[in-house]
């Protein structure tokens, strides 16, 4: 057995398995790519990322791969519920005078082929600004939104950069991010490389997420979060099963055997 981190904030690896809960006495068990995971559901979000009109509905002429996503994340958004998880919508919602716009996102839409806060064809509004048409999120997923869900308005790739979402994580002692939506290698990396940093435990669910980037840009992100976190998928999530005094008495050993 090892273990990782201090005395409060602490994994334990025993051969598979990962229990990445600190010690919560009910844990949820299931299978990641390369280990078994156990972690608390009471200290988990589901952070669901830019599924949003702009990058997604066929009135833009989109063909993302994105859009294929809606019932692997329905699936996901029902059972995290069921288990205790809460739900984050992580979306872009800029300004619509731009003025915390710097240059250099600018650019990333304008290359693109569109340009932040500017007029969208066909009456569609401003572009992603907050409160518009295109910032909403698609009509598929906006039906599950529930009030308890936690919604944060974000303006740059990262979810962390400027917004409220590190504060309300850290308030509700969450320890755990589970990540689905768009795009892999953009924004669910960037906020997932900020939550890693901040010290949260960063699992990615690989059918949940797509990007219009070439696939090597998704491979890459497959290979960085195997180092820095874990990967799993829909089916794996679902079927999992809470677990009591099985893993509670080697971790309770381990603990032991280093304090």
């Amino acid at each position: 057995m090892i273990r990782f981190g201090n005395s409060t904030n602490y994994w334990i690896q025993s051969n598979d398995t990962f229990d990445i809960s600190r010690g919560a006495k009910k844990k949820y068990l299931l299978k990641s790519n390369n280990y078994r995971l156990a972690f608390d559901p009471e200290r988990t979000t589901l952070v669901i990322t830019d599924m949003q009109n702009f990058f997604l509905s066929e009135k833009l002429g989109r063909n993302h791969q994105g859009s294929r996503l809606v019932d692997s994340i329905s699936k996901v958004i029902k059972h995290a519920r069921s288990i205790g998880m809460k739900v984050v919508w992580l979306n872009w919602g800029i300004r619509a005078d731009m003025v915390n716009i710097p240059p250099g996102i600018s650019r990333i839409f304008y290359d693109a082929g569109t340009e932040l806060g500017k007029e969208l064809p066909n009456g569609l509004g401003l572009n992603l600004v907050k409160g518009s048409w295109s910032a909403e999120i698609i009509p598929e997923l906006k039906e599950m939104v529930e009030l308890e869900d936690i919604q944060i308005k974000k303006n740059r790739v990262s979810g962390f950069f400027g917004t409220e979402l590190q504060q309300t994580l850290s308030n509700l002692d969450i320890k755990t991010l589970f990540f689905a939506g768009i795009n892999t290698d953009q924004c669910i990396m960037g906020t997932l490389q900020d939550a890693h940093s901040y010290g949260y435990d960063c699992i990615l669910l690989e059918d949940c997420t797509a990007t219009a980037s070439p696939d090597f840009s998704f491979q890459s992100v497959i290979y960085n979060v195997n180092k820095m976190g874990f990967i799993t998928n829909s089916d794996y999530f679902c079927n999992g099963e809470f677990k009591y005094n099985e893993i509670d008495s080697w971790v309770n050993q381990q603990i032991s055997f280093y304090s």
